[in-house]
């Protein structure tokens, strides 16, 4: 590669600034800014076709790699969250089976213990309203 103004072989890459990279962006402009160590002179040289495509794999690549961490944990967060408000939906709901079991259980503790007749009236009252 040759400097346009000098014809000088000692060239490097030159960085872009801020409009030139969002023109670059915008318009599909595949040229890169050059300068010539001697002459300090600045100019642009279009990609190659190979170069771009792998320029534009490479940082696409980059792209899906750091933000894929990122959604992967964002959906994870989402499956538990969801996960933990079924779970906690379902234990809401009740369950006629177990209600009618620990009914059973509290009558059965209920004859088991010394109760005065008062007491005992009123704890099957309670069992009476909590069935409906």
């Amino acid at each position: 590669m040759q400097c346009p103004t000098c014809g000088s072989t000692d060239v490097y890459r030159s960085r872009r600034r801020w409009y030139e990279r969002l023109f670059n962006w915008l318009l599909w402009f595949h040229q890169r800014p050059y300068r010539c160590a001697t002459c300090m002179s600045r100019f642009w040289l279009r990609l190659e076709p190979r170069v771009w495509r792998h320029t534009l794999k490479t940082r696409f690549r980059r792209v899906v790699l750091t933000w894929g961490w990122y959604g992967g944990a964002l959906l994870l967060a989402v499956v538990v969250a969801w996960v933990m408000n079924l779970l906690h939906q379902k234990s809401q709901e009740s369950n006629p089976i177990y209600d009618a079991a620990m009914k059973q259980g509290i009558a059965k503790k209920l004859d088991e213990t010394d109760l005065t007749p008062e007491q005992k009236k009123a704890a099957e009252e309670f069992m009476k309203q909590n069935q409906k």
